[in-house]
């Protein structure tokens, strides 16, 4: 696929699971919440075919109903709950295995639910916040998304000096610097419309937002070049996987989430 068309799919693809993900938040929290589980767990079948090809269903099972149970343990009791339920579930996959080999499924189950799961936690959070959690949801899915496509098209259409060669050698300064300014904007965008201001804090936290986003995507593509991969999935055109399309938000909402826990309404999304 060359550049163009591969910045094409890219583009449609978030046009297709865009309106699908903000349809999913803005009919329930119900919904909402099963669109995240669903999401964190076919991203842990991809998790686990990637770690061990060989092992990779009973990874699936473990790590699919780990996931599953935080999101929805997170919704029905708070955050407390389902962050403890997590923490519980990292305990668990460290205690002995009962079948052999298994053990070697340890360590990938473990990190896959740290991997995973703090973000499912902070997505259904963020949307469960009273008057607020559409906007909240919308705005760091949209800086995810537009600094994604900054980051791609400007890396590809201007090139120039790597970013970090060993860990992705396609990324460039380029791309990072476009996908922090158009994942910047992106999130201007939406708090214009929602709220009706540009208020500098919230600059802030769009740039942080967006780098954390950066940085989730790298360490996806360090995870894939460790293990010899190039995508984790075929689902999305242009993506790849699940793990690939989602990398920067498996960063950016747990970031944001924290950011917008520490601040209460200073950031004044209503």
């Amino acid at each position: 696929m060359n550049r163009l068309s591969n910045l094409q799919a890219r583009i449609a693809t978030a046009f297709v699971i865009g309106p699908l993900a903000i349809a999913a938040a803005w009919l329930h929290h119900g919904t909402w919440v099963a669109l995240i589980a669903v999401a964190v767990v076919a991203g842990g079948r991809e998790w686990a075919r990637m770690m061990v090809p060989h092992a990779a269903l009973p990874l699936t099972l473990r790590l699919g109903a780990g996931l599953a149970a935080t999101a929805v343990v997170a919704s029905l009791f708070g955050v407390p709950w389902g962050l403890g339920v997590l923490v519980a579930a990292v305990a668990l996959a460290w205690l002995p295995w009962p079948v052999a080999g298994e053990a070697a499924l340890v360590g990938p189950l473990a990190w896959g639910l740290l991997y995973l799961g703090p973000s499912a936690v902070a997505l259904v959070w963020l949307h469960a916040q009273p008057g607020i959690g559409l906007t909240l949801v919308i705005w760091v899915l949209v800086v995810v998304w537009t600094t994604d496509i900054g980051a791609y098209a400007s890396g590809r259409s201007i090139g120039g000096p790597r970013l970090w060669p060993a860990v992705s050698p396609r990324k460039t300064w380029a791309g990072f610097v476009g996908g922090l300014v158009l994942g910047s904007l992106g999130g201007l965008a939406v708090r214009r419309l929602a709220v009706g201001d540009l208020s500098p804090s919230v600059v802030a936290v769009a740039v942080a937002v967006s780098l954390a986003s950066q940085a989730g995507d790298l360490l996806e593509s360090g995870i894939k070049r460790r293990h010899g991969v190039k995508d984790t999935g075929g689902l999305l055109p242009g993506h790849g996987g699940v793990l690939d399309r989602l990398d920067g938000l498996f960063v950016a909402a747990p970031v944001f989430a924290m950011i917008h826990a520490m601040a209460g309404d200073d950031l004044r999304w209503q």
